[in-house]
């Protein structure tokens, strides 16, 4: 629906899916810089992690809508870090980390 100014009105879904807070985690920094760019340009409000125990405690301040999670990182493992988020979770329903990622054969156990 075009206003008066000529300019048209956002539209909802638009609108809520920008408010979206992504949190993306991945070891290879190419990869974190790209899906960091890409989100934000798309308006989504984004924070990058380059490890388990960084996306931990970004998880933890910026309260993400939605973890985008390499699962083959050194050191803590991004089914590691799962596993940390929900049980950090358990007994609070205000908050669920949806956790994605990209493994051969590892999500057991999440």
């Amino acid at each position: 629906m075009n206003e008066p100014d000529g300019q048209s009105e956002p539209d909802s879904e638009t609108t809520v899916a920008r408010q979206e807070r992504l949190l993306i985690v991945d070891d290879t920094l190419a990869n974190l810089k790209l899906l960091t760019r890409m989100l934000r340009e798309q308006g989504y409000q984004v924070r990058g992690a380059d490890g388990g125990a960084i996306a931990l405690e970004a998880a933890r301040s910026f309260q993400p809508d939605l973890i985008l999670l390499d699962v083959n990182m050194p050191e803590m493992d991004g089914l590691e870090v799962c596993r940390r988020l929900k049980a950090a979770d358990e007994g609070d329903p205000r908050h669920l980390s949806q956790c994605a990622g990209c493994g051969r054969g590892q999500a057991q156990g999440v």
